[in-house]
């Protein structure tokens, strides 16, 4: 079971980890590092900015750099 809290105006997940959200018009994926992203073989666990470089987001495409942590 998840737990979710705010640490300064960010939301973060059990173990410290932010969720993060794409950017993108009409999309909004959140990315939880305790669910990883099976579409793109992501285990739980993984922090987004231990994400691979060429990872993208599962529904529209969008590269890292078209996400922000949630809240902040």
């Amino acid at each position: 079971m998840e737990s979710i809290r705010r640490n300064s105006s960010e939301v973060v997940v059990e173990g410290g980890m932010k969720i993060y959200q794409c950017q993108t018009t009409n999309c909004g994926y959140m990315y939880n590092p305790e669910k990883g992203d099976r579409k793109g073989k992501i285990p739980k666990g993984v922090a987004f900015e231990d994400l691979p470089d060429d990872w993208k987001c599962p529904i529209c495409g969008a590269g890292k750099k078209m996400f922000k942590p949630m809240g902040g």
